[in-house]
C-alpha cells in the first residue's frame, strides 16, 4: 500500500515488466522508489499535474518519470559514490549521491533533492533503495525552462536578441 502510486505509474510507463527481469546490459537494476507520500508531494508541488491519474494520462512524461527512478545496475547503498553514479538512468541521465550529515543522523540523498529513507531491499535482479521524495526528471533544455518562467524575461529577450538560443537550446541526449 505505500509504494501503490508508482506501482501503477510503472505499470502504465510499461516498465513494470522490466524492473521484474533480468537486466541484459547490466549487473540488476536500482530502483529509487517513492512512497505514496512522496507521489503526493510531487503532484502537490507541480504545476502540470495535480492527480495521479493527470499523471497516468501524459504517456510521454510517464514515460520518463518512471525510468528516471532506475539506474541501469544493481548498486547496494554502501558502493554509492560521492557525486554521479558510473551507470546511466533508463532515461540516458545521471543521478548523483550526496551524503546529508546532520547531528544525530547522516542519510544519502539522491540528485540534492530525494532522501533515501530505506536503502539497500536486496532483490534477485538489483536493488530497492526507497526515498522519501519522488525525482523530478530531465525533461525540457535550459530555453525551454526560461522560455516558460516569469523571471527570466530579460534573459530570454537577450538570448533571442543575440541569436544565442541554439546554444541554450541542445538536448545532449539526442543532439
Amino acid at each position: 500500500d505505500q509504494y501503490s502510486s508508482f506501482l501503477e505509474i510503472a505499470k502504465k510507463g510499461g516498465i513494470d515488466k522490466t524492473l521484474s527481469a533480468y537486466n541484459p546490459n547490466g549487473d540488476g537494476y536500482t530502483l529509487f522508489l517513492p512512497t505514496n507520500a512522496a507521489i503526493d508531494s510531487f503532484l502537490d508541488e507541480n504545476e502540470n499535474f495535480s492527480t495521479l491519474q493527470d499523471l497516468l494520462n501524459d504517456e510521454v512524461y510517464l514515460w520518463y518519470f518512471c525510468r528516471y527512478h532506475v539506474v541501469n545496475e544493481g548498486i547496494d547503498a554502501n558502493d554509492f559514490p560521492f557525486g554521479a553514479f558510473s551507470e546511466f538512468t533508463l532515461t540516458d541521465d545521471n543521478l548523483a549521491v550526496s551524503f546529508v550529515h546532520e547531528t544525530d543522523t547522516s542519510y544519502y540523498k539522491i540528485n540534492n533533492q530525494a532522501p533515501v529513507i530505506r536503502p539497500n531491499i536486496e532483490l534477485s535482479n538489483g536493488f530497492v533503495h526507497i526515498i522519501s521524495k519522488a525525482l523530478t526528471p530531465i525533461t525540457q533544455t535550459t530555453y525551454d525552462w526560461i522560455s516558460v518562467h516569469d523571471g527570466y524575461t530579460l534573459f530570454k529577450a537577450a538570448v533571442d536578441t543575440t541569436g544565442l538560443k541554439s546554444l541554450l537550446d541542445i538536448d545532449p541526449k539526442t543532439d
